[in-house]
């Protein structure tokens, strides 16, 4: 969660009326700040690296850089950033592979400024947010849900520590002092799991590790 209840947010997009456009609307909002614009891949990259925004709003026809290669790149470098994708009315097929890459929203064009500010919000506490008309539900019937034994051989050793002990009800900053490893690096493997099991948001990790500490109790 943002410290202080404010929202930083980089925007990401290629036209700079959609920019003026989404940042006219933001800035009204109290709990969400504009730290600065991003008009193609490459300076997302660098300003996400020098600003670690709370939340990237990513236009998915940003230039000069592959759409679902710079979701997966900012969330494998900065999986704290979450990232909300804006796409077209006909984006549906990149769905899917958006929210596998690390988006952890998704919202279509015309739908108005409401969604995008909810999106912001949900994301930005950590959970997972889906325009209608999708929702969570449309991507697990989509990816299926793993079983408890077939989830559990893609992870790594370390990973099945940090899940046996989210399974016993410790937090991530726990998990990490117990463990002996940053606090970074506990959210880098939450992260990770999430992408192996096709999990949408911590909270279903943690549900997970509850299944399998159950199921081994």
């Amino acid at each position: 969660m943002p410290e202080f209840g404010l929202i930083s947010v980089l925007l990401a997009a290629a036209h700079p009326l959609v920019r003026r456009a989404l940042q006219a609307a933001i800035d009204n909002e109290p709990d969400i700040r504009i730290i600065a614009e991003a008009p193609d891949g490459r300076s997302v990259v660098r300003l996400v690296h020098q600003l670690c925004p709370d939340v990237l709003v990513l236009d998915m026809a940003i230039e000069d850089y592959d759409a679902l290669a710079l979701i997966a790149d900012v969330h494998r470098s900065l999986p704290k950033t979450r990232i909300v994708a804006v796409a077209d009315h006909d984006a549906t097929p990149y769905l899917f592979q958006t929210m596998r890459n690390g988006a952890a929203g998704f919202v279509p064009k015309g739908t108005g400024i409401t969604p995008l500010l909810t999106a912001i919000r949900i994301v930005a506490a950590g959970d997972v947010y889906l325009c209608p008309p999708w929702n969570e539900q449309t991507l697990r019937a989509h990816h299926g849900a793993p079983g408890i034994v077939a989830g559990l051989t893609a992870l790594t050793p370390r990973e099945r520590e940090v899940l046996r002990l989210l399974g016993r009800g410790l937090n991530c900053a726990t998990v990490a002092a117990q463990l002996g490893i940053g606090g970074r690096t506990a959210e880098t493997l939450c992260q990770s799991m999430m992408r192996k099991l096709n999990l949408l948001s911590q909270a279903d990790l943690i549900h997970y590790a509850r299944r399998v500490d159950n199921s081994e109790a």
